[in-house]
């Protein structure tokens, strides 16, 4: 048996070119169309299967996972490896205006979102001879931060350390000794693990998403409480400035409010894809599975794997209807606030609900 694995952390140029160079001339096929889908952030989800029939029939299993991580850094870490446009390979964004539009009072870093993308390649020409390829992006991590990082230094220094040489591909979960060797059963247990950290990646976002949101909130009625007192028959004078702030924290609001509702539309667009594509994986492409699941010879770990796929599909579909339902929440939110404000002439109200900068409750 004839198996070969190659791990890459943040590919760049360099990377790609020591690829194609030591990649036979067959495998160069599928490995140049698989390395073009992630460098694209907008291939999105995909689980795919095909067989490439130019020169030597091949098979090419793989599948490309984009996802957002939400990491607290003091800077935001730049992508280094770069477009032909000079912008970086993968785009982040600060999102602390979640919590708060103010500038920060205190020393606890912002929270950045990274757009990361995780893709693994199995291709061969048969069960015996196959090569895996996985590609990850670890830009956005701090090593002096992070303890689970996935470099190829952290796991050369987890053999020199314990002896056993853990398998990269399923971040460290399995050990390389024991991989498994049927190419299906290895793609599918690959898949499921990662299919399951980025779950939790997912999870962490999405309750920052509605803590950060729930702490704007509380600080937004606690200052229009205080403009309220300020301006009461007790505070001679105060009217007239009472009614000016409450305008300025209503203009503030609606602006928080489009640059989340903004923010809620991509993340549920990404994280839809996932339950679209593994709906598809599961009413299609899984039979390419199926077919050895049922023979005489396997498979209870492909059944194992398949069963944890299925389990982060119901899970991911929980996180994107809350998604939903924050973006429509918040939606709402904008056009009651509008209608119902005494303190917002009609040319405020025209700007805030203006095309192209208000948000659709779809």
């Amino acid at each position: 048996m004839l198996t070969l694995h190659r791990y890459v952390a943040n590919i760049d140029r360099w990377t790609v070119l020591s690829l194609a160079a030591s990649a036979s001339e067959s495998q160069a096929r599928a490995l140049g169309e698989f390395i073009y889908r992630h460098l694209q952030w907008t291939t999105g989800t995909r689980l795919h299967n095909r067989i490439i029939t130019e020169g030597i029939p091949l098979y090419a299993l793989e599948f490309h996972l984009p996802f957002y991580a939400l990491r607290r850094h003091r800077k935001t870490l730049r992508d280094l490896r770069t477009r032909r446009t000079g912008e970086p390979l993968r785009q982040s964004q600060d999102i602390t205006f979640l919590r708060t539009l103010s500038e920060k009072n205190d020393n606890s870093g912002n929270d950045i979102i990274y757009q990361a993308k995780v893709s693994c390649l199995v291709s061969g020409w048969d069960r015996y001879s196959w090569v895996a390829y996985m590609f990850i992006d670890l830009y956005f991590e701090e090593s002096h931060v992070d303890e689970d990082l996935e470099s190829i230094a952290d796991y050369e220094q987890h053999l020199t350390d314990h002896g056993v040489r853990l398998d990269p591909f399923t971040a460290g979960e399995t050990t390389s000794d024991a991989a498994l060797r049927e190419p299906r059963e290895y793609i599918l247990q690959v898949l499921a693990v990662r299919l399951s950290k980025i779950k939790h990646e997912w999870e962490h976002l999405v309750l920052h998403i509605e803590e950060a949101i729930d702490t704007y909130m509380r600080d937004y009625w606690a200052r229009f409480a205080q403009t309220d007192s300020s301006s009461s028959s007790e505070n001679p004078g105060g009217s007239a400035k009472g009614s000016t702030t409450r305008t300025a924290l209503r203009l503030e609001f609606h602006e928080w409010m489009k640059m989340t509702t903004a923010l809620l539309r991509e993340l549920t667009t990404t994280i839809q894809e996932y339950s679209r594509e593994i709906d598809l994986f599961f009413s299609k492409g899984v039979y390419y599975f199926r077919g050895f699941t049922h023979s005489t010879n396997v498979s209870g770990p492909a059944i194992v794997s398949l069963t944890a796929i299925d389990r982060v599909r119901d899970e991911l579909g929980r996180l994107s209807m809350k998604l939903q339902n924050f973006k429509d929440n918040v939606s709402n939110d904008i056009s009651r606030e509008v209608i119902m404000s005494p303190h917002l002439r009609p040319a405020q109200k025209a700007w805030l609900t203006r095309p192209g900068h208000s948000s659709p409750s779809t």
